[in-house]
């Protein structure tokens, strides 16, 4: 019995670990995938404002765009 429980305990144990390694594996996984969705949301924030820009200065309809041209 006290063999059987030891085994049971130590098989628990390396099955604990190997979960662990998992998540950590995910949590990195996962925190990457965060940096490169706020990035993208960073460039995206970048080329909106850009292009407000763009269209402010270089529309045909806006008056400022002839001292420009």
């Amino acid at each position: 019995m006290e063999e059987g429980t030891k085994k049971t305990l130590e098989l628990l144990a390396e099955d604990n670990e190997m979960l662990r390694q998992e998540m950590q594996q995910i949590i990195v996984t996962v925190n990457k995938m965060a940096d490169i969705v706020a990035n993208m949301a960073a460039v995206g924030a970048k080329l909106k404002g850009d292009w407000d820009e763009v269209r402010k200065r270089f529309h045909p309809n806006n008056d400022a765009s002839e001292d420009i041209q």
